[in-house]
């Protein structure tokens, strides 16, 4: 008698649930990956003691925390100080196909002074439009708060080869001394991941 009652009582369960959901879902779900450059073994650029795989997932760390939207949902590529591939990064991308994909980075130039972010895109695979879309409104996004921000075309792997719309957001020059300033302290980065949250809600 013991499995009939397991089947009526699942029957039970099922019909409960049907009438538990009065709402119907109207809002779009956001879903985005989160590429935290680096890590472990690759350290990245470096300049006075910081190391751009830190800041990245400092960065990472500090979106997903500051994200109270039940609509909007952050995968990472890279959740702790591991070593991941370009390769493996693509997969974990493509395998999840996300909205949109943000690869963080800080800058690094040995010549001259340069500053600011900057947000790059691929213009050769099937989501170049909705790619360049969205860089342009992250870059619109860090102008409206006062940042330097331009819009570049690059072949970065990541870019490349990711089958949903991906970006890359270099989000400042850590050779610079003022960039420095904000790319290694709480409120910088806060300010960084406060605005890319801000971002990926209008994308809903």
């Amino acid at each position: 008698m013991k499995k009939p009652i397991r089947v009526l009582a699942a029957v039970a369960v099922a019909v409960g649930f049907a009438f538990a959901v009065p709402n119907v879902k109207t809002k779009k779900q956001v879903t985005v990956v989160l590429d935290a450059a680096h890590g472990g073994k690759d350290f990245g650029s470096q300049r006075a003691g910081f190391i751009e795989k830190e800041i990245a997932a400092a960065v990472s760390d500090k979106i997903q925390e500051l994200n109270q939207d039940v609509e909007v949902v952050f995968y990472e590529t890279r959740p702790n100080d591991s070593f991941v591939s370009l390769g493996d990064r693509v997969k974990i991308t493509n395998d999840i196909k996300p909205d949109l994909m943000i690869s963080l980075h800080t800058n690094f130039t040995a010549k001259g002074d340069k500053s600011g972010v900057e947000v790059f895109f691929n213009d050769v695979n099937d989501n170049a439009d909705k790619s360049k879309q969205y860089a342009d409104k992250l870059a619109e996004a860090f102008i409206a708060k006062q940042y330097k921000a331009e819009v570049k075309r690059a072949p970065f792997y990541v870019l490349k080869y990711s089958q949903v719309p991906a970006i890359m957001l270099e989000m400042g020059y850590l050779s610079s001394e003022d960039d420095r300033k904000y790319l290694t302290t709480e409120d910088g980065q806060e300010a960084i991941a406060e605005t890319v949250v801000e971002f990926v809600k209008q994308l809903k």
